[in-house]
């Protein structure tokens, strides 16, 4: 599997890029400034547990799981978790309190606090879907958390014109298009 931000033609032990979801990132921030002492943030598969051929295979080691439950209950430790399974199976594989959870790479309904009536829309036979709003107010999460839906649950082809694309989408179950206003376009 290829890790997003990862030196494809660097060794197995080169340094990945993580850039974090913005309501993750606004998260850890607000705990920090309520006077965290620590934050660390942790990938499920590849730091936790090895990256394996059946993602079913990847399990925490018990050890590992009360150190990370240790460090979940200090006062001065803000943990967070990040993983590119869907937010509902990070939880129940960890299964911790006291941690903030970032499933699918922070690209979940759900995680990010969307109302429930977008995974009704993503869930449609066909439509047109239409994103709009100001300036940092959520649409390109907002459209990558329903294509990422869409590419875990249905066998469909998903075409996207973005201005400019912000998440890049591996297909999955899915077929995604993206295409870019100007260079793809006219």
């Amino acid at each position: 599997p290829e890790r997003a931000g990862s030196d494809s033609g660097g060794s197995a032990r080169s340094q990945a890029i993580l850039t974090l979801p913005r309501r993750l990132s606004e998260r850890l921030t607000r705990e920090l400034a309520e006077g965290a002492g620590l934050v660390l943030i942790l990938d499920y598969d590849g730091t936790l547990t090895p990256i394996v051929s059946s993602p079913d295979a990847a399990k925490l080691a018990p050890s590992l799981r009360e150190t990370l439950r240790r460090l979940a209950e200090n006062p001065m430790v803000r943990l967070a978790i990040l993983s590119g399974r869907p937010l509902p199976d990070i939880k129940a594989r960890v299964g911790l309190e006291n941690v903030v959870y970032g499933g699918c790479h922070g690209l979940e309904i759900e995680g990010l606090g969307l109302p429930p009536v977008l995974r009704t829309l993503a869930e449609q036979d066909r439509g047109l879907i239409l994103v709009t709003g100001v300036t940092g107010s959520g649409k390109s999460s907002t459209l990558a958390a329903m294509i990422s839906h869409i590419n875990r649950t249905k066998a469909v082809k998903v075409v996207t014109i973005e201005d400019p694309i912000e998440f890049l989408h591996k297909d999955n179950r899915a077929i995604v298009i993206q295409r870019e206003l100007g260079g793809d376009t006219e």
